[in-house]
């Protein structure tokens, strides 16, 4: 590993500025979107797995019902501290493999790009455990596709858009697969050319350089998160996949067996 790539991978996971600011086009595309939010009305109980400063839970808490309950579970103490700057919400620093909840309590996961963080079973498993049978299951990650090209590297010298991916799926099929293995039905999915956001890019660097607030705080203001989600770079070969998924451990319909609706590709 090169000086430079020593130097971008050094505390990522601590300084990643990723998931800072209020927009939703950071986390979700429209499509998505527009589908589960009839659902989150619905919801008694939504929980962000993974939810970073809570720019998730800002857009869900102006879509639920009063009653509704709305967790964020994220291990890193900074970001729960940041999200609740920005949201009301309950934040619990915790690890998604051993979440602190009973059986069959939740109505609704997200997990927007945790998944390639992660042991991917014991994510899954735990997902599976707390949901209520008829959940609600929405996952997004990241697929690398055949000739990917990027400058971090895995042990086997494949391409990674992160040091700190255990692991990137190689097809939608792949990733599909392996929800429906765990009792999901996948009911809507999309998948589209992943695009690098540069001011996300540069304000990572500068604040692994300079971890201050000061970068924080740029990171979360509307402006900024508006720049992010306009000036961005194509990453060729790599794709950027958002699924949804209902928990059903019923014996399937004939009619249920497929993956779902194919909504429109649409990157926001």
């Amino acid at each position: 590993m090169s000086l430079w790539q020593r130097f971008l991978s050094k505390q990522n996971d601590h300084r990643n500025l990723l998931l800072f600011g209020k927009e939703l086009n950071l986390i979700l595309s429209r499509s998505i979107w527009n589908f589960i939010s009839p659902l989150v009305k619905s919801a008694a109980v939504i929980l962000d797995v993974g939810c970073g400063t809570g720019t998730l839970i800002y857009n869900i808490s102006k879509q639920m019902k009063p009653n509704t309950i709305v967790v964020g579970l994220e291990m890193q103490r900074r970001r729960c501290e940041m999200a609740l700057l920005k949201t009301q919400g309950e934040f619990i620093c915790a690890d998604a493999l051993h979440m602190p909840f009973a059986n069959e309590t939740v109505s609704m996961v997200f997990s927007t790009m945790v998944i390639e963080h992660v042991d991917d079973k014991m994510l899954l498993h735990e997902i599976c455990r707390t949901l209520k049978d008829g959940g609600i299951f929405i996952l997004t990650t990241v697929i690398r596709g055949e000739g990917a090209k990027y400058f971090y590297k895995d042990g086997e010298a494949r391409s990674l858009l992160a040091p700190d991916h255990l692991r990137e799926y190689s097809s939608e099929q792949e990733i599909l697969e392996l929800i429906k293995s765990y009792g999901f039905v996948i009911k809507a999915s999309i998948i589209y050319p992943f695009r690098l956001s540069l001011p996300t890019a540069f304000l990572s660097t500068l604040y692994k350089l300079f971890p201050t607030k000061i970068f924080e705080i740029a990171a979360t203001t509307d402006l900024v998160s508006i720049i992010r989600t306009r000036l961005t770079v194509l990453i060729p070969r790599y794709y950027f996949i958002e699924m949804v998924a209902k928990k059903h451990h019923v014996p399937l319909n004939q009619s249920e067996v497929g993956f779902g609706q194919r909504l429109e590709t649409e990157a926001c």
